[in-house]
C-alpha cells in the first residue's frame, strides 16, 4: 500500500505558490502538513482520502483513526472547501447494499467521514431532524419521514443551482422514485447517481 502521485509537477507547483502565497512561516505547521496531504490526496492515482477506510489511511500515514478522521475534515473545512450539495450526492451515489438497507421502518448506513455527516445534518436539522445514533457514531439510521423530509429540503436547496424549471421537477421525481424503490437498494443508488450528474451539471 502507498501512495502514487500521478502529476508531480502540478503538486509541486501548487505547494509552492502556496508558500508564496502565504509567505514562509505563514502556515501553522498543522495547516501546513493538511495543505501538503491535500495535495497528496489531490494528485495521487486514486484519491486515497476518499477511496480508502479510515483504517486503511491510518497504516499508509501511520497515524491513529482518529487523527485520520480529524485530517480529513480539516482539509475539507479549510481547504478542499467541496459544496454540500456534492459532498451528499457523492456520498449516496456510493452506498451499496452492503452498507445501506431498511430495518423496520428506519433506513440504516455507514457514515464515517465527518464532514460528510455535517453536510447531511445540516439539510436535516431545517426540519428539526437529525440523524439517529443510537447504535453507534459510524453506523446511522434514519426513519422514513426523515427521509422524506431530507430529499424536499435537498431539492430545494438545490433552486440556486439548478436554472430551469425541468431540472427541478427531474430532482422531485427522483426523490419520490427513491421513496417508491427505497428496497431494492440498487434503485435508490441509482437515483441519488442521477441527481449527482444534474448538480455537476449547474456548477
Amino acid at each position: 500500500m502507498g501512495i502514487s502521485i500521478k502529476d508531480s509537477d502540478s503538486f509541486a507547483k501548487e505547494l509552492v505558490s502556496k508558500i508564496l502565497e502565504t509567505g514562509f512561516y505563514g502556515m501553522s505547521k498543522t495547516d501546513f502538513y493538511d495543505y501538503v496531504l491535500f495535495l497528496m490526496n489531490k494528485y495521487s492515482e486514486n484519491q486515497f482520502l476518499k477511496t480508502n477506510s479510515n483504517f486503511e489511511n491510518a497504516r499508509l500515514l501511520k497515524l491513529s483513526e482518529q487523527k485520520v478522521k480529524n485530517l480529513k475534515l480539516n482539509i475539507n473545512l479549510k481547504f478542499a472547501c467541496d459544496e454540500p450539495e456534492i459532498v451528499i450526492a457523492d456520498f449516496f451515489s456510493k452506498l451499496t447494499e452492503k452498507n445501506f438497507h431498511k430495518t423496520d421502518e428506519k433506513y440504516e448506513f455507514v457514515l464515517d467521514d465527518s464532514y460528510t455527516r455535517m453536510c447531511i445534518e445540516s439539510v436535516l436539522k431545517k426540519n428539526g431532524n437529525t440523524l439517529d445514533y443510537k447504535i453507534n457514531t459510524e453506523k446511522v439510521q434514519i426513519d422514513a419521514e426523515n427521509l422524506k423530509n431530507f430529499l424536499s429540503s435537498y431539492a430545494e436547496g438545490l433552486n440556486n443551482q439548478l436554472q430551469t424549471k425541468e431540472l427541478k421537477d427531474e430532482v422531485l421525481k427522483i426523490g419520490v422514485n427513491i421513496l417508491d424503490k427505497a428496497c431494492p437498494v440498487p434503485n435508490v443508488v441509482s437515483s441519488i447517481v442521477n441527481i449527482g450528474k444534474i448538480i455537476l451539471k449547474n456548477t
